[in-house]
């Protein structure tokens, strides 16, 4: 299973690098967002990223969610074992295993799994939207990045 979820997130990470407009789903599970209701925003220690075409994937009880910043040099990454339904998961060191979070700049990552880093999402469903906030402490070797004020909005595929 744990080979399974690093494959899964080296795959995600990777397709999300190349040109969306080149890049249609692979599945019928992939929904990428194309109106201005859906977004991906947070503050970088202190400094704003914004993704107004965040992408969600829904494989059994495993959600993925990414946003990509316009220049592409920052991307947010949300992989959930999903609950289906309100609430907030705990990640990071000493936590159950349901996920991880990343950060990535210029393609070196920061992250959050059950190895190091801390964070929280809290998800609320609305409709055919996935609402959430966010929040996370990342690690890369000694070096973290806060990422802090997470929201987003994606329409969801059921």
């Amino acid at each position: 299973m744990k080979k399974l979820i690093t494959i899964l997130l080296i795959l995600i990470v990777t397709s999300a690098c190349s040109d969306t407009k080149k890049n249609k789903p692979e599945s019928n599970n992939a929904v990428i967002q194309a109106n201005t209701d859906v977004f991906m925003s947070a503050k970088i220690n202190g400094v704003k990223f914004y993704s107004d075409n965040p992408i969600y994937n829904k494989f059994d009880d495993q959600i993925d969610l990414y946003g990509i910043s316009k220049d592409k040099s920052e991307k947010i990454l949300f992989h959930i074992v999903y609950d289906n339904g309100p609430s907030t998961y705990n990640m990071g060191k000493a936590t159950n295993k349901k996920g991880n979070m990343i950060y990535t700049h210029n393609n070196i990552p920061w992250i959050v799994s059950k190895h190091r880093g801390e964070g929280t999402i809290t998800l609320t469903e609305k409709g055919d939207y996935l609402i959430g906030e966010f929040s996370f402490s990342a690690k890369n070797d000694n070096i973290t990045k806060q990422i802090t004020e997470g929201k987003f909005k994606v329409k969801m595929n059921k």
